[in-house]
């Protein structure tokens, strides 16, 4: 009788203890309240609860300092502050982050701290009745829960947020470091943290948070692209990002596709670009494609031109005149200035060798059966006003209604062309020449593009087979033309 007693209370004590750790962690995050019932302790419940006031009360607490949101002299620089210094679309990612835990860990800690610079902008406004008794409430939970989980970084993040919120910046920074120091993962603190670091211009340590946040929480990428920017628009912090990039950090690739379009300075980008060469992490035609875009897309036509002659291989520079790698002769980088293969469906696209050796080689453009899909092969080009020659070789089989076209456009008018060749349909057992002329205007032109592609005006006009060869282009000054102009 005793022992069935005895096992029944163990029994009992067994059960309790299930239902106090993990059905109260199952709890703990969706009903809080319900889970403090049977431990009044339990941290992941008391966190929770703090979490949920500040969202509620503070809209998710500063991510950011509040003596200077990353002060820019553009009204869309100061958009992307006031999405800093709240919750907004960044604490919700990192938040969400932090719960997948993804990202990769950082081994090395942050420089010293150099001191901080006092800040020119205003303080927030004090804090209403209501609001300090939620910040109260929110410090009570969180203190109860570090009690029982001391190294929750969490508890200290928020801690730090609600000492911001009230204007004690340097009591926020240290609950921030504590809360990094237990999980680099925290990246509200590691954000506030680099806030902090640039507004006192400590760039050296602002890189290290930057570079924690990139490699740990990688989808916060572009929210932490401002901060980036404005490291690297200053003259101490642009040598701070270059050693970073110079390091070949997971984001580096990422970064280079949407640094451009948040620069004030269009040159900011390529003197990252040219240190990296200098560096054993040369940057790449990748790292390279996207400021070439945006640059001939705001048409500093001659700027993108200088820029991709200062990453050509030197063997190649040679071959930079008015139409590049026109016989294929080099590996293709797909940037603008080079030929840029396009391709979509029913089409397969490729640079063969040619038969005759020497190096020669050919523009494969196979045909498969059913619809075909071709946005077509392009290459830019800068040539001056006046008149020009087009001249290449072609040979195979084009089945269909219509066939291939070689155009020239101006950059700045893409649907309006300036030539045009003939169209290449039909059976041509052998090479054959072809050539055309086409008028660079003296304005609105200041770049080219040339493009082959299907002269298809309707579905059905897209249904082609078969296989055409491309090869030994040349651009050339038409002579005559301009002598009849004189």
């Amino acid at each position: 009788m005793k022992r069935t007693i005895a096992l029944g209370a163990f029994g009992l004590i067994l059960a309790w203890q299930v239902i106090t750790t993990t059905f109260v962690a199952y709890l703990a995050e969706t009903r809080p309240e319900t889970a403090l019932r049977f431990k009044s302790s339990d941290a992941s419940a008391l966190m929770a609860l703090a979490q949920t006031k500040l969202d509620a009360e503070f809209a998710g607490g500063v991510v950011a300092p509040q003596s200077r949101l990353m002060p820019r002299a553009d009204d869309q620089a100061a958009v992307r502050a006031e999405n800093f210094g709240r919750l907004g679309a960044f604490a919700q990612a990192a938040q969400a982050a932090a719960e997948r835990g993804d990202g990769a860990a950082v081994a090395t800690g942050p420089p010293p701290a150099e001191p901080i610079r006092e800040a020119t902008a205003g303080r927030p406004a004090a804090l209403s009745d209501s609001a300090k008794a939620a910040a109260e409430q929110i410090k009570s939970w969180v203190r109860a829960a570090l009690v029982s989980d001391p190294a929750n970084a969490r508890g200290y993040r928020i801690l730090g947020q609600i000492a911001s919120i009230e204007g004690r910046d340097d009591d926020a920074e240290k609950l921030m470091g504590a809360a990094v120091k237990h999980s680099l993962r925290e990246s509200i603190a590691v954000h506030w943290l680099m806030r902090r670091a640039i507004d006192g211009q400590d760039y050296a340590r602002a890189g290290y948070y930057l570079d924690t946040l990139l490699r740990t929480h990688p989808q916060l990428r572009d929210a932490a692209l401002p901060s980036l920017v404005q490291i690297a628009e200053t003259e101490k912090g642009s040598a701070v990002v270059k050693d970073l990039l110079a390091r070949n950090p997971p984001w580096r690739a990422s970064l280079f596709n949407v640094l451009s379009l948040a620069v004030t300075d269009a040159r900011t980008p390529l003197g990252l670009l040219l240190h990296l060469k200098t560096t054993s992490h040369p940057p790449t035609a990748a790292d390279i494609q996207p400021y070439l875009d945006f640059l001939i897309a705001r048409k500093f036509y001659d700027l993108a031109y200088d820029t991709w002659l200062q990453f050509l291989p030197d063997e190649q520079l040679s071959s930079a005149g008015l139409l590049f790698n026109n016989r294929f002769q080099f590996p293709l980088s797909g940037l603008p200035f080079d030929w840029r293969i396009l391709t979509k469906s029913g089409v397969l696209a490729d640079i063969v060798p040619l038969p005759e050796g020497k190096g020669s080689r050919a523009l494969s453009l196979e045909f498969r059966n059913g619809q075909i899909d071709f946005p077509g092969v392009t290459q830019t080009v800068l040539l001056r006003p006046g008149t020009y020659q087009f001249k290449g070789r072609h040979k195979g089989t084009l089945v269909g209604r219509r066939g291939l076209k070689w155009r020239v456009a101006c950059v700045d008018q893409p649907s309006v062309n300036i030539g045009e060749s003939g169209m290449f349909v039909g059976v041509l057992k052998n090479w054959e020449a072809f050539s055309f002329a086409f008028t660079v205007p003296a304005k609105a032109c200041g770049a080219q593009e040339l493009r082959l592609e299907l002269d298809a005006r309707s579905a059905s006009e897209r249904l082609v087979s078969g296989t055409m060869l491309f090869a030994d282009f040349e651009i050339v000054q038409d002579a005559n033309a301009e002598a009849a102009k004189n």
